[in-house]
């Protein structure tokens, strides 16, 4: 990612070759972008995170839809919560999602002011002992500061210090941030709908980023295990605009869009045993099977999840699924 820091004329800067940022993920996340996640307590916003680490680091598309470049290499710095509840849940998403574990490194510190000259030094420190990351993930904004999430004094140092981890690093920075508690009408009473104004503290939270994504849990009548993810903040107008989204929580643990029609994972099996060797593409099992794209990607991690089907070439593209050598001998005993 190269640097265009200095002093240009006009002729030389209407001349000079100034490319866009590069999307590392298709329509979420850019080269040297700075994007907040927000959403209230306990919504998922770690599990989210953990699962981008397992798409950055395989290249596998988000979610199955939205496209990475290729592997990258992540920082996950985790500011709250039990380092054992982290690694237990991502290895139950490495049941159904590919991930490296060599292209990421987890940065545990509870207790670490991101916002001191001590705390960044800190930080910047272990990171390098590590090596250069391409995407840094904060989790949560809050545990990594010792100043107020409200006053805009502090709130300005701590982006100051984001700002000199992504420069210094050349890396784009997501962290995660709370939503306040929900707001009223005066009248009604109802709760007020207020979208990502809905972030706690400081306008410079909001006026910060080049993204703001929006998790929400939307009514657990409409669906206990479903989120919303928005974004209606961004500075390029290129960003999704929304993504409804369902949590599987059994034996794997991830987020997968929520459709209509999820597809039938017996009838993927079957196109699977079409393949002379058992091997096919997402979008070879998509034109045969009928389903749609997002449907065959929903299927393909359930069925991973089962231990029916593996990714034979991870971080390649287009990636190659196989069915299981068991699964096939047990389809033809039965059929025998």
């Amino acid at each position: 990612m190269p640097r265009y820091e200095g002093f240009y004329p006009g002729e030389q800067f209407l001349d000079a070759d100034l490319p866009g940022s590069q999307p590392l993920i298709e329509q979420f996340l850019w080269e040297g972008d700075h994007a907040l996640f927000i959403g209230k307590e306990k919504s998922g916003k770690s599990i989210f995170f953990l699962q981008l680490v397992c798409h950055l680091t395989s290249a596998a598309p988000l979610f199955g839809t939205l496209e990475i470049a290729k592997p990258f290499t992540v920082a996950y710095c985790q500011g709250e919560g039990k380092l054992a509840d982290t690694q237990a849940n991502l290895r139950r998403m490495r049941k159904a999602l590919d991930c490296v574990p060599a292209r990421f490194a987890v940065f545990y510190y509870p207790a670490l002011a991101l916002d001191t000259e001590e705390g960044l030094s800190h930080l910047v420190k272990a990171i390098e002992g590590w090596q250069r990351p391409d995407i840094i993930l904060s989790d949560p904004l809050y545990a990594f500061m010792q100043g107020d999430l409200i006053g805009n004094q502090d709130a300005r140092r701590m982006v100051a210090h984001l700002r000199f981890l992504s420069s210094h690093f050349q890396s784009t920075v997501l962290t995660s941030h709370h939503a306040h508690r929900p707001r009223r009408d005066a009248k009604s009473g109802a709760i007020l709908d207020e979208g990502d104004d809905s972030l706690f503290g400081s306008f410079v939270w909001k006026a910060y980023p080049d993204e703001v994504y929006l998790f929400e849990k939307p009514s657990p009548k409409v669906a206990e295990k479903g989120r919303r993810l928005s974004c209606d903040t961004q500075r390029m107008a290129k960003s999704i605009d929304l993504l409804n989204l369902e949590l599987v929580d059994d034996n794997a643990l991830y987020y997968q869009l929520r459709l209509e029609r999820p597809g039938s994972t017996a009838k993927v099996l079957e196109v699977f045993r079409t393949s002379p060797n058992g091997s096919m593409t997402a979008k070879e099992l998509e034109v045969q099977s009928g389903y749609s794209h997002r449907a065959i990607w929903n299927c393909l991690s359930r069925l991973q999840t089962e231990g029916a089907i593996t990714q034979i070439n991870p971080g390649k593209k287009p990636s190659l699924w196989k069915i299981m050598q068991s699964v096939n001998t047990l389809s033809q005993s039965k059929n025998a």
